[in-house]
């Protein structure tokens, strides 16, 4: 097998291409999971963060907390984060059910319930990112608006992403293998019509030509092939030609002297 291996210039071809590929995608496919987490959940908080300073702009043209509700409403529709609102003295006054301890919203216990599954700790399930702004309304009112964004969907992310993992793995190492037959392919084929034409030519057969179409190096090496072959043939054509002449003079002179015997016999 190494053997063969190290006689085929196309069998070489198709591995490194092969081992190449699977290593650059495998390299890829790491890259991605590694930081794709971070780059979206930044992209998240950020997102939440500016809709955020655009919702405090809105809540200070209010004149009291019931105007704010449906702006509330909308935001966490939009975004899917979680509003807490505070007055002065610490008591949450949306939304009202949300669990308080000694004045302090408990963000922890707050449980989410999949009707296929069982209550389950949110805290349990992912990490998220909260933010507090101090807000204050036309009637004098102070409040401090706390914003909470589930990062949830970055997690779930990655898990999809090593769910299809086997999948990704077919697919590359069917590509990697159509890739691999097609580059050493392309790259083996003139070589092979090179060395093919090159045996040839060692045989003094200058019938056939390269094909100069390339513009690369085995182009380049097509044309100087062919140069050669035209060189052999022509130096060739004129050795014959000459030995031929050599051929004729020789046995004229051998005919000169076979009648200058026979003159000097005849004498």
């Amino acid at each position: 097998m190494t053997k063969t291996i190290k006689k085929k210039l196309s069998i070489k071809i198709f591995l490194i291409t092969f081992c190449l590929f699977i290593l650059v995608c495998g390299g890829t496919f790491l890259c991605i999971s590694k930081i794709m987490p971070y780059s979206y959940s930044d992209k998240l908080i950020k997102d939440v963060k500016i809709q955020s300073s655009e919702l405090v702009e809105k809540i200070l043209k209010c004149n009291e907390i019931r105007e704010c509700i449906p702006l509330f409403l909308a935001f966490e529709k939009e975004t899917g984060a979680s509003i807490w609102l505070d007055d002065e003295y610490g008591n949450t006054v949306y939304p009202e059910h949300v669990v308080t301890e000694n004045g302090i919203v408990i963000t922890e216990a707050y449980a989410i319930y999949d009707e296929n599954d069982d209550l389950r700790d949110n805290n349990e399930l992912t990490e998220n990112n909260v933010d507090a702004y101090p807000i204050s309304l036309r009637d004098g009112s102070t409040y401090t608006l706390v914003v909470q964004t589930d990062l949830l969907v970055v997690r779930q992310s990655i898990e999809v992403l090593w769910s299809i993992l086997p999948l990704i793995v077919l697919v590359v190492f069917i590509l990697s293998i159509s890739c691999a037959i097609l580059f050493s392919g392309y790259i083996t084929q003139p070589i092979l019509k090179l060395c093919s034409i090159s045996e040839r030519m060692a045989s003094l057969d200058f019938t056939e030509k390269c094909d100069e179409t390339r513009s690369d190096e085995l182009g380049y090496l097509a044309h100087n092939l062919n140069f050669l072959s035209d060189s052999l043939s022509c130096s060739i054509a004129e050795l014959k030609k000459i030995n031929e002449q050599l051929r004729t003079d020789i046995e004229k002179e051998h005919e000169i002297e076979r009648q200058r015997v026979e003159f000097f016999r005849a004498a």
